[in-house]
This record gives C-alpha cells, structure tokens and sequence, in this order.
C-alpha cells in the first residue's frame, strides 16, 4: 500500500476537473470517506483530507441522514482529523 501514489492519482483526478463534491447513494462525499479513521491509516487519512480541503471539498454538504462531516467528530473516533482540517480552516 504506498499512499503517495493513491494521494498523486487523486490530485490528478481533481486537477483534472474530477468533481470533488459528488455524493454516494448515502450522500457521503470523498471528505467524508477520508474524514473516517478506522484506525488503519490515520497519517494516510489526514493528507487525504487536507488535500481535499486544499481542493474545496466541502464539509458542509449533508448526507442522506442530514448529517455533516463536522457531525462525524461527535458519533466516530476521528476528532483529530476534524479540528485539524476542518475547524481550523472553516470555523
């Protein structure tokens, strides 16, 4: 597993007008799949979610259940990530 390639691929992709805010059937955007730290990979997920971030992923968008990325730091382990990447930059 070498997450600079993952990191470079995804910067391609964004660079190249991937939409960064599209939502899955569950209304997750990739800010929230890389906002999830399950405990693997929490280096990994926090450059995942600065460049992101750096790419204007918005971390306001709701999910299907009306939740936000910002509601993750209370019901999932990954408050860290959260007041790192997000709180600083947009509260």
């Amino acid at each position: 597993y070498n997450i600079s390639n993952h990191l470079r691929i995804v910067e391609l992709l964004l660079k190249n007008g991937a939409n960064i805010n599209l939502q899955d059937e569950d209304g997750w955007n990739a800010l929230f799949h890389a906002s999830i730290d399950f405990g693997m990979y929490e280096t990994t997920n926090e450059e995942l979610v600065e460049l992101l971030l750096k790419y204007n992923a918005d971390p306001f968008i709701r999910s299907s259940d009306g939740s936000t990325v910002l509601d993750l730091s209370v019901c999932v382990d990954c408050r860290k990530l959260i007041s790192k990447n997000i709180f600083d930059k947009f509260i």
